[in-house]
């Protein structure tokens, strides 16, 4: 009765979670261990918090750390997991049945891009390595879907931005190149909604972009899908309880002395599936500030409110 699909926002201070419906907040947990540019996951209803900037000074072999959480929603605290051996940034994360993988990125170490796939066993509690992808890449964009996890564009060390995507089998451990998508972009928002993968905004040689396009499984091609109303980057596209939610992320905004710098936004914005149209929600949510955002279901009654 009280379990709810909820937008829940996890920054280096707390996990929030935003009734969308209702207009409400409520704190799932305080999150000071969690570094930030960490990237989350929801799998099997369970929100998992993986890498970000974090560096242990006290291990002077090893001081970057890739660190891996698992929220307790009863205990309202965080369970510590073994950390990924292959410290990295700006990669994505997808899931099949009880394996999470943590797919390419940027080595904390060399800062070169990856294509090594580093894959978590829910069961043995432990990390191995998988088949690697076909390309060296980072700021891309993972997502799952009926047991197959796709890799959709990025970016290369060379900076030449990509618009392929890639779907992962991993009981025949093989990548398999599908349709490409008609925009290259890095740094965007990507969700599975009503069926189809839908990617919103990022960035290319071109500069940032608001051209948003979706994916058909069935029919292995890309179609048009309305335009963001903004160019950004870095957005947080969630689709929670049959709707579509783009929060924040970071736009060319004009400063006082009227020159231009790109900014954190933190506003949400809905998209209306009758109307075809993005409309804006809230024009500032502060707990969605340096967060990733997902949908998960929550009991609101066992969360305080904010």
């Amino acid at each position: 009765m009280f379990a709810k699909d909820l937008i829940l926002m996890i920054n280096d201070t707390a996990a929030v979670a935003y009734d969308a419906n209702d207009n409400e907040c409520f704190l799932a947990s305080m999150a000071e261990q969690i570094p930030r540019n960490h990237v989350s996951m929801v799998s099997k209803n369970n929100l998992y918090v993986i890498g970000g900037i974090f560096v242990d000074d006290d291990n002077k072999e090893h001081p970057l750390q890739c660190y891996f959480y698992q929220l307790d929603t009863l205990a309202a605290d965080w369970i510590a997991l073994p950390p990924m051996p292959s410290p990295r940034s700006l990669f994505g994360m997808g899931d099949c049945g009880n394996l999470l993988f943590a797919v390419a990125g940027k080595d904390l170490q060399t800062n070169e891009s990856l294509d090594s796939v580093m894959c978590y066993d829910n069961e043995k509690l432990k990390w191995n390595e998988t088949k690697k992808l076909p390309l060296r890449i980072h700021g891309h964009s993972v997502v799952s879907h009926n047991g197959l996890v796709y890799c959709i564009g990025g970016k290369t060390d060379d900076n030449k931005t990509l618009n392929k995507m890639f779907a992962y089998n991993h009981k025949q451990s093989e990548w398999r190149e599908l349709a490409a998508m008609k925009t290259p972009r890095a740094m965007f928002g990507a969700t599975v909604h009503n069926g189809k993968i839908v990617v919103v905004g990022g960035v290319n040689e071109e500069g940032l972009t608001a051209g948003t396009e979706a994916y058909d499984f069935g029919t292995n091609k890309w179609e048009e899908f309305p335009e963001f109303p903004q160019e950004r980057s870095s957005i947080n596209l969630i689709s929670s309880g049959s709707t579509l939610y783009a929060v924040g992320g970071f736009a060319m905004v004009e400063l006082e002395n009227k020159e231009c710098a790109p900014s954190e936004l933190t506003d949400i914005w809905q998209y209306e599936e009758d109307k075809k149209q993005w409309s804006g929600m809230l024009r500032e949510m502060r707990y969605a500030s340096g967060a990733s955002c997902i949908s998960m279901r929550l009991n609101v009654a066992k969360m305080p409110k904010l």
